[in-house]
């Protein structure tokens, strides 16, 4: 299968490709500069201008691109930045789909459980409408970028992203240090919910996708057991053998990070992977220390 990819340079995209290709698929990347791979095609995701014209079939797309959300603090300058690298890019991508020489059969658009905006304790599922905040309106109208895809036919999937734990980068890699002094803690009271997922079970989750044809729309990729943030704490800190006694209190984070902290650190999403689950999915890693042991071993 011959995959068309955006983001590919990134935590996921690269770790998409290494292990799809593992398993025969080929990927045409869209780079933002002059690649050493042959296959790749220089694409300004702000314009739409693309330097050579894409010819292959392509059956499916994946759209990763979308600046880091980790900023020092979420200035008005910033937050502009953060749609218009998801929402420009969507809309570009979608104009060159149109003009492909054949219509892809899918087309798979990085999304967050950031659209739930915080929820307690609720269960959310795919059914859920989207909540209030900064990064709820984001998700949303990202995901709305790509709406014409869909009326024009072509099965389209957005992946609500939980939090990726990788052996590579990410979240753990940025915690771990801290456990390892000692240092790391609850943040604020440690009752909300944190809704993760390993880099495997998303890759697996993305093939899943493509074969399974009946999948569309909005889909939760995220393990099927959420932990609030004092259960990942002592898991992570039992893992680590190490201690978890110094908390971080709601105001020193909202001093540190201002309204970061607020969205990404103390927001309670407790997400379930409804689609997934109805649709037999098996998850490599559905509980948290199973996981942490898997990767902490490969850090």
């Amino acid at each position: 299968m011959k995959i068309l990819i955006t983001g590919s340079s990134g935590l996921l995209g690269s770790s998409i490709i290494g292990q799809l290709e593992k398993r025969g698929h080929q990927f045409i990347r869209l780079v933002r500069s002059q690649s050493d791979d042959s296959a790749a095609k220089i694409w300004n995701a702000e314009t739409g201008d693309i330097d050579k014209p894409i010819e292959d079939d392509i059956s499916t797309v994946i759209h990763l691109c979308g600046r880091n959300l980790i900023s020092p603090r979420w200035s008005k300058k910033v937050k502009q930045e953060l749609r218009d690298s998801r929402i420009i890019s969507t809309v570009s991508l979608v104009n060159l789909i149109k003009n492909l020489p054949k219509t892809p059969n899918l087309v798979i658009t990085a999304s967050g459980i950031g659209y739930y905006g915080n929820q307690n304790e609720k269960s959310l599922s795919e059914k859920e409408p989207n909540g209030k905040g900064f990064l709820s309106t984001l998700c949303r109208d990202w995901e709305d970028a790509a709406s014409e895809l869909a009326h024009r036919g072509i099965r389209v999937v957005h992946l609500r992203l939980g939090i990726v734990l990788s052996d590579q980068g990410g979240a753990l890699s940025i915690m771990k240090p801290a456990f390892n002094l000692g240092i790391g803690g609850i943040l604020g009271d440690g009752k909300q919910y944190m809704s993760w997922i390993t880099i495997d079970d998303v890759i697996d989750c993305i093939e899943f996708i493509i074969s399974d044809k009946s999948l569309s729309g909005p889909i939760n990729i995220v393990s099927p057991n959420p932990v609030t943030n004092s259960e990942f704490t002592k898991t992570l800190g039992d893992v680590l053998n190490r201690p978890t006694l110094i908390p971080l209190p709601k105001t020193v984070l909202r001093i540190l990070l201002g309204e970061i902290a607020d969205e990404l650190l103390l927001a309670s999403t407790r997400v379930i992977p409804e689609k997934l689950n109805n649709a037999k999915f098996e998850f490599k890693y559905s509980e948290l220390k199973d996981a942490l042991n898997h990767l902490i071993k490969q850090i």
